[in-house]
């Protein structure tokens, strides 16, 4: 999903439309997370928002298994006022950051000729898709389904007019 999401911010027209870059980097981060977050540490970092300054339920890096749930449990550890979700929207920023980088570097090496306005419409996709995401993790629920598909009808060079009045 996240090669797809890198795909799409090397097309022009996919770059004119963020929500749908939003929406892609959303389901990409869902995803993975889901993937890699176990029901024992979710379970976890609820308990860690419901209690956080009891014993033994701020020990999320005893619990920790994959490299997102260290990432997780790296944040809150040394902050014990931190939120399970603030936590979880860092460590998916910060593994964006790695995959703008890498998808930067290969553009560049690619000769792409928008390299610089693709990895930033990466960049921005995943930053203001990750608050969301993390609240998706969380309560463990799959990113929301899109219908990403241009309709025939949809003219994708004209300017938006919603809002504008005669």
């Amino acid at each position: 999903m996240v090669r797809k999401l890198c795909r799409m911010t090397e097309r022009e027209a996919d770059r004119a439309r963020p929500d749908l870059l939003c929406q892609q980097a959303m389901a990409a981060f869902v995803a993975a997370a889901n993937r890699e977050i176990s029901p024992e540490f979710r379970r976890r970092l609820n308990e860690h928002d419901a209690a956080p300054s009891l014993p033994g339920v701020s020990d999320l890096g005893g619990v920790a298994r994959t490299g997102l749930e260290v990432e997780i449990a790296r944040i809150i550890e040394p902050s014990k006022g931190i939120k399970s979700t603030d936590a979880i929207c860092e460590a998916l920023r910060h593994r964006a950051n790695g995959y703008t980088q890498e998808q930067k570097c290969q553009l560049i090496a690619d000769r792409h000729p928008y390299a610089t306005a693709a990895s930033e419409s990466f960049k921005k996709a995943c930053n203001d898709s990750a608050p969301v995401a993390a609240t998706l993790v969380l309560a463990g629920q799959p990113a929301p389904k899109a219908n990403n598909r241009v309709q025939l009808s949809e003219n994708l060079l004209a300017q938006s007019t919603r809002g504008v009045g005669p």
